[in-house]
């Protein structure tokens, strides 16, 4: 018995065939881990992933502690990210110094602090309502991801 090997021809189109199939891999990784972070609504931005954590059970009461922040969160991530995009701005200016992006990290970081504050202040009052191990299961999650 024989083993019949591909043509030349058809050992290119398989490696073509896994190339594109490598490279549009990359891509899709690339847009789903790095590529979101513009275009992710505010409710994207919070630890709220850590919440699935938690079960079918405390799904109702987290919708609404984070109904309760969103109008209080979504200007912040915006002005958040407005300050982002004016320091990349700065940085690939021609007419680019130190002090301008400097200040530009500056208004990226104090816009960063807020939404930060305003996303602890919503796990505050989410923690409030959780059971003992509910608030255990949130913490391993948050350290997962945080890690």
């Amino acid at each position: 018995m024989t083993i019949k090997l591909p043509r030349p021809r058809a050992w290119v189109l398989i490696v073509s065939l896994a190339l594109n199939l490598f490279i549009a891999g990359v891509a899709v990784s690339w847009w789903g881990f790095h590529g979101r972070a513009d275009r992710a609504g505010a409710w994207d931005t919070a630890p709220f992933f850590a919440v699935r954590s938690l079960g079918e059970e405390a799904r109702p009461l987290a919708k609404r502690v984070w109904r309760d922040h969103r109008d209080e969160l979504k200007p912040r991530v915006e002005r958040m990210r407005a300050a982002r995009r004016e320091a990349y701005g700065v940085l690939a200016d021609e007419g680019y110094t130190p002090e301008a992006f400097a200040a530009a990290l500056g208004r990226l970081r104090a816009d960063s602090v807020e939404v930060q504050a305003g996303l602890h202040g919503a796990l505050v009052d989410l923690s409030r309502e959780l059971t003992p191990e509910q608030r255990r299961k949130l913490a391993r999650a948050m350290g997962r991801r945080r890690h």
